[in-house]
């Protein structure tokens, strides 16, 4: 059965919703961004043939004599080039979807692992200048909107908080 999105009979009061693509272009009073710590989707940089309109095909090769499966130079080009790209439209659409609250941003994340990825990021916060591999292999966005707030002179309340549960390495 085809479901269709419900329209209120008014907008006074009523919650909407919607995709961050549906999003771009309007505001809100208050966003709720759910699941921050979701990683990217990075499902098509698993084929065995990559391919890219500058950089051409890439594939995987099989040594059938030694039972082994191991990435072409190609491919190593393709998927970093893709996944660069990949990573670039992902921050675009996070930005959208930041930018579309007028007066409260509500962020939600859940992890298993979120200590450890804290502790990460707090190393990141805590660099006098970031290297430029370091936020290349993140693969989340509470990693993007963390990392830098943590940076941040008025986020001592959030490095307290953090500190409760990670010890961290970040100036106060």
């Amino acid at each position: 059965e085809d479901f269709k999105a419900i329209k209120a009979e008014s907008s006074v009061g009523a919650v909407r919703i919607m995709s961050i693509h549906k999003s771009k272009g309007l505001e809100f009073p208050v966003v709720v961004l759910a699941d921050c710590a979701k990683s990217f989707n990075e499902q098509g940089l698993y084929d065995p043939i990559l391919v890219h309109s500058e950089l051409g095909f890439g594939a995987k090769v099989r040594d059938i004599e030694r039972g082994i499966q191991y990435p072409s130079l190609e491919r190593q080009a393709v998927e970093a080039r893709t996944r660069r790209e990949s990573v670039s439209e992902e921050l675009r659409i996070l930005y959208v979807a930041l930018t579309r609250a007028k007066e409260k941003l509500i962020l939600t994340a859940s992890s298993a692992r979120l200590n450890a990825k804290l502790e990460k990021w707090a190393r990141f916060a805590g660099m006098e200048r970031l290297p430029d591999y370091a936020m290349g292999a993140v693969r989340e966005p509470l990693a993007w909107i963390l990392t830098p707030l943590l940076r941040h002179p008025a986020a001592g309340v959030l490095r307290e908080r953090i500190r409760a549960v990670v010890p961290l390495d970040v100036n106060a």
